[in-house]
């Protein structure tokens, strides 16, 4: 076994993304299962690095392929290891009275599904900024930050978001 260790995150759809820490000649699907992570024929694996930007393309990641080794499956420090049943994501945003939809990988930002509805609606400029989404029925905002595959819910492969204005305190 070498003896530099990588700690990666895991999501899996179960628990919050927790931090791991494995060897990069290790199996990953290894790795998971020691983790506790139920794989099975219907679970897609996707990588990502936080310094990862997919271009404006959408270039669509393909799900690892079986047998690699965590250093194979390009996971370096503080990448992220998607484990999930969706390999493609129906997204839907709603904007007043109109609805844009696109297809998305489940390892992406929503950042770039916030950045793709600004275009789909006109929205530009600096109010742009302002808009936030939100899961459909919820007052609560997605984070930049987090992944889509954390707003999937009993397999079905789709997320409904409603985009917003950003409701700021007066003060």
């Amino acid at each position: 076994m070498s003896v530099d260790s990588i700690d990666f995150f895991i999501h899996d759809g179960r628990l919050p993304p927790r931090l791991v820490k494995a060897y990069g000649d290790e199996l990953l699907e290894t790795v998971l299962r020691r983790e506790g992570v139920g794989l099975d024929h219907a679970i897609h694996l996707f990588a990502s690095n936080a310094a990862d930007e997919v271009d404006e393309a959408g270039e669509e990641p393909e799900p690892l392929p079986a047998g690699l080794t965590v250093a194979d499956g390009g996971i370096k420090r503080h990448s992220h290891v998607h484990c999930q049943r969706c390999r493609r994501v129906q997204v839907s945003v709603n904007y007043q009275s109109r609805t844009a939809q696109r297809m998305f990988w489940p390892n992406a930002q929503i950042r770039r599904i916030r950045r793709w509805a600004q275009k789909s609606f006109g929205l530009i400029g600096p109010a742009a900024g302002d808009f936030v989404l939100q899961p459909c029925g919820s007052d609560i905002d997605a984070g930049l930050q987090q992944g889509l595959a954390e707003f999937i819910r009993d397999d079905t492969c789709s997320v409904c978001f409603d985009f917003s204005k950003e409701l700021t305190p007066q003060g």
